[in-house]
């Protein structure tokens, strides 16, 4: 069947569940932002229906969780944006349970129980990792159960840009969704410059705060961005009032643009990335954080790389008290990537980073969270520094016994990372999961150096047989 009709027949299955309104249902979610976005859809939809629920997020699906869940009171449990990768675990543990898994990774099977209803579109012949996220599966998910569930199509967009699905516009279903946001007079679409923050701060914080692009001398200095804007003949102040993107006019954005082009580059040529679709909540303040998508994909994402998930779904139900709160965590999460970004610079050519012609090995040990090694190896990939095809791996031990590796692929690649993860894992034990050009896996602290040691072997091989 195509996705729609998977879409459809979950839901039906779901609903031919004896009394399934007064079950007791648990929602698990994953902690970044499509997961966030995702478990908010469910929970707004099932509040709709007067469906009682238990939400919750988590980092994983391991060993731990599954044997909580399998003597949880729970009827019914569905995982959002994680799952497809444990399915025969959760056959094992969750055997006495009916389970529906809404995620978008590469599948560890395509078959599963009659306990399990699994929604993927990769077993559709739907491309996961560019098409459509966990969060447009939940929406369609919720579509089916109710039409005038379209209103949560904004959620749904948030979640796709959160994993990286929009490049200078969407493709295949995340296209279906943006025009159920426009049609639900939810989200408008204009062309403009896309850096963090631009709808809604100072100029001069906006390249202050700006991690992609990473300005040297300029991201994470005050005094710099300031200095920068005089140089290239901006005021950043009109009277007493610091002035926004918005306030200046058209000879001054193209000299911005252009300034910012040669600032990240070191080069006169236009580059692409920096101007393109803007995606604006309507009934959002031209203030807010929340008002354009990818800041409000930025400030989700904050709260669930920082431990505070539960914020982020706050924010997404329109808790006014939680967006406060939420909106703090971004200001540390800012600060988080931009001390990473500085500490991977100052350390190229030192023993922490391994750079090859094809690849590169960061092992940041305890000198980036283990929750934001996964956003640099992405900032990195997307900076320009390396060739295209490069693949970037990145360590970082978690506050417990592990180390979380996240992988990237600077451009295209023909390489499938997950194979790589596969193959070292394999050997010194762990997990591993993801996308073709963004995976990630945990191991144990004491096999490091055997990781890095066998990544080299392979990456090595790799290319010689590219």
């Amino acid at each position: 069947m195509d996705f729609k009709e998977a879409v459809k027949n979950a839901v039906e299955k779901f609903k031919s569940i004896d009394n399934y309104k007064n079950k007791v249902i648990r929602i698990v979610g994953n902690i970044d932002t499509d997961g966030i976005t995702a478990t908010s859809i469910l929970i707004k939809a099932f509040i709709r229906e007067s469906i009682k629920f238990l939400a919750s997020v988590e980092r994983q699906v391991n060993n731990e969780l599954l044997t909580s869940l399998s003597n949880d009171p729970s009827d019914i449990i569905f995982f959002l944006d994680f799952g497809s990768g444990s399915i025969s675990d959760i056959e094992k543990k969750l055997w006495n349970k009916r389970v529906f898994i809404l995620d978008h990774h590469y599948p560890e099977k395509f078959e599963s129980e009659a306990n399990v209803v699994h929604l993927n579109p990769h077993i559709n012949g739907i491309d996961g990792s560019k098409e459509i996220g966990a969060a447009g599966i939940a929406y369609f998910f919720s579509k089916q159960l109710n039409e005038n569930n379209d209103d949560l199509s904004y959620l749904a967009l948030i979640g796709a840009i959160g994993d990286v699905q929009e490049n200078n516009g969407f493709t295949g279903l995340n296209i279906l969704i943006l025009d159920d946001a426009i049609k639900s007079n939810k989200v408008e679409v204009n062309n403009g410059l896309k850096i963090f923050g631009i709808q809604s701060k100072p100029i001069y914080k906006v390249l202050e705060y700006s991690t992609n692009p990473y300005m040297p001398g300029i991201t994470g200095s005050e005094e710099g961005a300031l200095k920068f804007l005089q140089e290239v003949g901006i005021k950043a102040k009109e009277g007493n009032r610091y002035r926004k993107f918005s306030d200046l006019n058209t000879d001054e954005v193209k000299i911005l643009i252009a300034a910012i082009a040669i600032r990240k580059l070191n080069t006169t040529e236009w580059n692409e990335n920096l101007f393109g679709p803007i995606y604006r909540l309507i009934d959002e303040d031209e203030d807010s954080p929340t008002k354009e998508l990818r800041e409000f994909s930025t400030l989700l994402n904050s709260c669930g790389r920082l431990g505070k998930a539960s914020l982020g779904m706050g924010v997404c139900l329109g808790d006014r008290s939680m967006k406060e709160r939420a909106i703090n965590v971004l200001h540390d999460y800012r600060n988080e990537i931009i001390n990473s970004i500085e500490w991977f610079y100052r350390n190229r050519g030192k023993n922490s980073i391994i750079e090859k012609k094809n690849y590169v090995i960061v092992n940041a040990e305890d000198n980036v969270r283990d929750t934001i090694i996964g956003t640099l190896m992405s900032l990195i990939s997307r900076s320009g520094i390396y060739s295209n095809g490069t693949i970037l791996i990145g360590m970082a031990r978690t506050l417990g016994t592990e180390t979380k590796i996240s992988v990237r692929v600077n451009g295209d690649s023909n390489q499938d990372t997950r194979n790589i993860l596969r193959d070292v894992v394999s050997k010194t034990g762990g997990i591993y999961g993801g996308h073709k050009l963004a995976s990630g896996a945990t191991i144990e602290q004491d096999k490091e150096q055997e990781f890095i040691k066998l990544a080299e072997e392979i990456l090595g091989n790799l290319i010689v047989n590219a």
